[in-house]
């Protein structure tokens, strides 16, 4: 089997026999949207990935708005979706892929490298008249794997060292007027 790990269209999406299928949906303005519209129809198989539920860990005040889960625990939940380590992951989303990626990351993160965002997500897959549904499929009892060591991965306390430090750059990702404190979108 081909392993797609960055990007997958719809057509290589439909010529798949055994793909784990993720819906990330989610509007930051209307946080209960993302659930409504997988329950209406997604992509047959697909479960629900919710930003607020399975993409996010607790809040404590200090941690942002969307802080990363224990990583033990989102294995777990990948693993009850039938997720194992050499698994084909798809995910999409409505946008432009913001919350799709995210779930990419995520599943890196946890050691699952053969994971895919679908272009175009759900409206490139109706618009190609691709299988939808509204069956929520049923949660596995599986043993979730040993999450493998991180690697090139730095705690804030080791970054806030390094700052000033001389050859070592931090880029932050925000769009210019958001990086300035022009415009909080929230």
């Amino acid at each position: 089997m081909n392993h797609f790990t960055h990007t997958i269209t719809t057509a290589q999406l439909q010529s798949l026999n055994h793909v784990v299928l993720f819906d990330c949906r989610h509007d930051l303005a209307q946080p209960a949207s993302g659930a409504a519209q997988y329950a209406q129809a997604h992509i047959k198989g697909a479960y629900f990935a919710g930003l607020d539920t399975h993409l996010s860990g607790a809040k404590n005040g200090l941690n942002g708005r969307h802080p990363l889960p224990e990583r033990d625990s989102f294995i777990a939940w990948l693993a009850s979706c039938g997720v194992r380590l050499n698994s084909q992951i798809v995910c999409y989303d409505a946008l432009d892929g913001m919350f799709a990626a995210r779930l990419w990351w995520m599943c890196r993160w946890a050691g699952v490298t053969n994971v895919a965002v679908l272009t175009g997500g759900f409206a490139g897959w109706l618009a190609a008249d691709g299988a939808v549904d509204t069956v929520v499929p049923p949660l596995q009892k599986t043993t979730p794997w040993q999450a493998p060591a991180l690697e090139n991965v730095m705690l804030a306390d080791e970054l806030h060292t390094l700052l000033h430090t001389p050859n070592r750059l931090l880029l932050d990702a925000r769009a210019p007027e958001r990086y300035r404190g022009e415009v909080e979108p929230m």
